[in-house]
């Protein structure tokens, strides 16, 4: 017989294996956008449409050595971790876990490859030995968007089965499609370009070079002051937008795409550019008809980046956005007891 507790756990689980796998689905059309350049053999660079997820080997493990060879220190039958941390980056948010051994892209999901997600790092290394992973720890899982938008520290955590779930896979676990490096902007030439001699000769390259070999696996490079540069002048595009349709409710849009770069330290988008802008609008807002719209969608943006931030111990942001919440409230209250002329558009700060 079976009994009413027993029926609803099979539902339960199998209605938890459904909606994980519509999230899968959604990552893996995501994992399929990459636009990437050849630049030399074995050698490539992804230009835009930045969608992957990637696991820093050794990046909170202090017992971490680098092996002989990667691949053989990889895909050993032993099974003592079942889910491999990974995060999930894009042109928005570049930010991964602490870099110290090479680090592995992967873009290959199957039915069931996703265990559990989160904006931030839910410390999941300790518990990933548990067959029943999403039950031992807080999870959400997130569509590809929000989990960007949502990610307010330093990196947000997609958790994959280990094991590689393909009948007659020859390799026992699940193997990366490459290997990523991240050029920070001190290896970029005046031009733009990549410095690759420089870069050559860092030891980070040696072992990313070396994880290429051993694992067979092209090595996948980010120019991030490019990428950082196209998001600037995503942003800007966006801006002058809101300014000539006069749709303000733009600026939450604004204000996440700035905050959301601004998760990577490295990013050559700086805070005083998202503040400059909030003040800009502010401003902006006693210069027109009907500038309450502006001071109110600031206000709630603020207090949703505040919830964000607060959700996920990044105390600096939090802070100052705690700052522009009072000035915003102040603000509100002084337009709603000024009688202001209105004022041309032509005027307008842009």
């Amino acid at each position: 017989n079976i009994t009413i507790e027993e029926v609803d756990f099979k539902y339960s689980v199998m209605l938890e294996g459904l909606i994980r796998n519509e999230y899968i689905n959604q990552y893996k059309e995501r994992l399929s956008r990459n636009k990437l350049v050849k630049l030399e053999d074995n050698l490539y660079e992804v230009e835009d449409d930045i969608n992957l997820l990637v696991h820093v080997l050794g990046a909170y493990n202090s017992q971490y050595v680098e092996p002989s060879n990667f691949k053989d220190a990889w895909n050993i039958e032993l099974m003592t971790n079942h889910g491999i941390c990974t995060s999930y980056i894009t042109n928005q948010n570049l930010a991964t876990a602490r870099l110290k051994y090479p680090t592995l892209v992967f873009l290959d999901l199957e039915p069931n490859s996703m265990l559990l997600s989160s904006p931030d790092d839910i410390v999941s290394r300790n518990y990933n030995e548990q067959f029943a992973t999403s039950l031992m720890l807080p999870c959400c899982f997130l569509s590809p968007d929000t989990m960007i938008d949502e990610t307010r520290w330093d990196h947000n955590e997609v958790v994959l089965e280990r094991k590689k779930l393909v009948n007659n896979s020859y390799n026992y676990k699940r193997l990366p499609n490459y290997i990523l490096y991240m050029v920070e902007k001190n290896f970029i030439k005046e031009d733009g370009s990549i410095d690759m001699d420089k870069i050559k000769k860092t030891e980070y390259w040696r072992m990313t070079e070396k994880a290429s070999k051993d694992f067979g696996v092209p090595i996948l490079m980010i120019n991030k002051v490019k990428i950082n540069t196209k998001e600037r002048n995503i942003i800007e595009q966006m801006k002058q937008e809101m300014l000539s349709s006069k749709n303000y409710l733009m600026i939450n849009k604004i204000v996440v795409r700035y905050v959301n770069n601004l998760m990577d330290p490295e990013n050559i988008i700086k805070v005083d550019e998202l503040y400059n802008f909030i003040d800009n609008m502010i401003e902006l807002a006693f210069q027109i008809d009907n500038g309450k719209i502006i001071l109110e969608k600031l206000y709630f943006t603020v207090l949703e980046e505040k919830r964000k931030f607060l959700d996920h111990r990044t105390e600096e942001q939090y802070n100052y956005l705690s700052k522009y919440e009072s000035i915003l409230s102040q603000k509100i209250m002084e337009y709603n007891s000024s009688i202001l002329e209105p004022k041309k558009d032509s005027n307008i700060k842009k």
